[in-house]
């Protein structure tokens, strides 16, 4: 689903035809469930995040901004912050999280010290955009304004933790060149 798609999507469901919320779900349920399991580490409250995700998004449908938004970045935003909401809600030590997980749960809390570096990336990336591969831009999104560890990414998207830190390091590679260049 491109850009434009998912804003006429999000259109339909603020207008309250659940047409738009139906086309979302058919192109992203399987990667928000992915995207729970990675990070919650228990089927059941992957199921329960994922369904709950997709009634929210719904009801709030008209209240999102979709201009100068990137669908799949604010998606993964969105879908992390609600498995932590749940962690947060039924306090889930028994959901078997990684020491690195908690840690990153605990940056989310700085997010005021990270929006200088995101904003300065937001700008960077609209312009070095068309140097980067697809997939370079989506790990590149995920990790540094989704707050995803590279383990997370990988299992979002069914790609080897290798491979995930080797096209992160090109994407990186080339937005410094870009930087570089003054391009």
């Amino acid at each position: 689903m491109n850009e434009e798609e998912f804003r006429e999507c999000v259109e339909m469901m603020a207008k309250g035809n659940i047409e738009g919320l139906r086309k979302i779900y058919d192109a992203y349920d399987v990667f928000v469930y992915s995207m729970c399991l990675g990070i919650l580490k228990n089927e059941e409250a992957a199921e329960d995040v994922t369904a709950n995700f997709f009634i929210k998004f719904y009801r709030a449908a008209g209240r999102i901004n979709t201009e100068d938004m990137e669908h799949k970045v604010w998606l993964t935003g969105r879908i992390r912050k609600q498995c932590i909401n749940y962690i947060k809600k039924y306090n889930q030590d028994n959901l078997d999280a990684e020491d690195d997980d908690e840690e990153e749960l605990n940056a989310a809390a700085s997010k005021k010290e990270k929006q200088e570096g995101k904003n300065a990336y937001r700008t960077l990336i609209k312009e070095a955009k068309k140097k980067l591969k697809t997939k370079e831009r989506e790990i590149l999104d995920m990790k540094l304004l989704g707050d995803f560890s590279e383990k997370e990414i990988a299992n979002a998207t069914k790609l080897p933790l290798d491979s995930v830190s080797w096209q992160y390091k090109e994407g990186i590679e080339k937005v410094r060149r870009c930087l570089a260049n003054g391009r």
